[in-house]
């Protein structure tokens, strides 16, 4: 391959995905991925036809665990197929999404001195994004950080296309009555599963769509419930009609929310690397763009927290519309051309 672009992404939807946004504004047969080996990474990627390859990455964590050992050894590999890659086939630049599969991309990049732009969406840099900013030849962010450009977080050009009838035809609720969409991030949260599960009995008002993940969850679709693992073609369809949102607060899903201007409720995942999710969403708490619970607090305080998002739902739908970039991918792309 020659003169091309390569796009570093993988690991969850949430880095995967905004890559594949700022892709789609460039000529698709200029650019190749690299991502993880997860199904999620290769499925995504092959919905576009663009040409990729997968390889062996390690989790970077900051506890112990088992698994690191393994994972010393995964990301040593990785390193070794992203070098040998990217000798034999360079690239004119480097766009990557951080996590963990940018790593050895990166490292590799500024061995064989390529260019290489990287983009961080949450509100502080991720343990990957911080090894690789002091190698990399720009910085991008989606909220104020030092030293990057903010462009803010790119979504999915079919967010446009979102049609709110085939959303009603493809949920078929029974009755007529305010939607409420719950989202555990791409990969699921068993402990949001568990929450809407235990507070249905007060949730009786709201026909509810939960996204559950690959998690269990001992609940069947009804009259006003419907359950899937994942949703990807209808997931704006979905979004667009709902009127609230209760959702993780990982970057990607703020982004998805801001642009459909839902009045949202973000549990942060406790134990998220760097505490991101949580300074996520107390960053938006404190500008009144939506309502933060904390893992702790949420089981006592869910419902009048929704009774406050109902009663201020204009108000919410306003603010944090403020965060929506419909130019985000696009200035990506621009940055990007200036290193071809």
């Amino acid at each position: 391959m020659k003169n091309y672009i390569l796009f570093v992404a993988g690991g969850s939807g949430g880095h995967i995905t905004p890559a594949i946004a700022v892709a789609l504004k460039l000529n698709k047969k200029d650019v190749f991925f690299i991502c993880s080996k997860s199904d999620l990474d290769k499925n995504i990627i092959k919905k576009y036809d663009f040409k990729y390859k997968q390889i062996s990455t390690g989790k970077l964590r900051r506890y112990f665990d088992w698994q690191n050992f393994l994972d010393i050894g995964r990301l040593s590999w990785g390193l070794v197929e992203s070098f040998l890659f990217l000798v034999f086939n360079r690239p004119r630049v480097i766009f990557s999404k951080g996590g963990f599969v940018s790593l050895p991309v990166g490292i590799s990049a500024f061995l064989l001195r390529i260019p290489f732009v990287l983009h961080e969406s949450d509100s502080i840099m991720g343990l990957a994004n911080r090894i690789l900013s002091r190698l990399s030849n720009q910085k991008l962010s989606a909220f104020q950080i030092q030293d990057a450009t903010e462009v803010g977080t790119p979504i999915r050009q079919d967010a446009q296309k979102a049609d709110p009838k085939k959303a009603n035809d493809f949920l078929n609720f029974k009755y007529k009555k305010p939607i409420l969409l719950v989202i555990g991030g791409s990969q699921g949260s068993s402990f949001i599963n568990n929450l809407i599960k235990n507070q249905l009995k007060n949730l009786k008002s709201f026909n509810i769509v939960i996204i559950k993940g690959k998690n269990q969850l001992n609940l069947k679709n009804s009259d006003s419930i419907r359950i899937f693992d994942f949703l990807y073609d209808e997931f704006f369809d979905v979004l667009n009609v709902s009127d609230f949102v209760i959702s993780r607060s990982g970057a990607n899903s703020i982004a998805e929310i801001a642009y459909f201007k839902k009045p949202a409720i973000l549990i942060p995942l406790k134990n998220s690397a760097n505490n991101h999710q949580y300074l996520n969403a107390k960053n938006l708490q404190k500008q009144k763009l939506c309502l933060m619970l904390t893992e702790d607090e949420v089981e006592k305080n869910l419902q009048k927290t929704i009774k406050k998002l109902q009663e201020n739902k204009e108000l919410f739908s306003k603010n944090i519309s403020k965060l929506s970039s419909n130019e985000s991918a696009e200035k990506i792309a621009k940055i990007i051309k200036k290193y071809i």
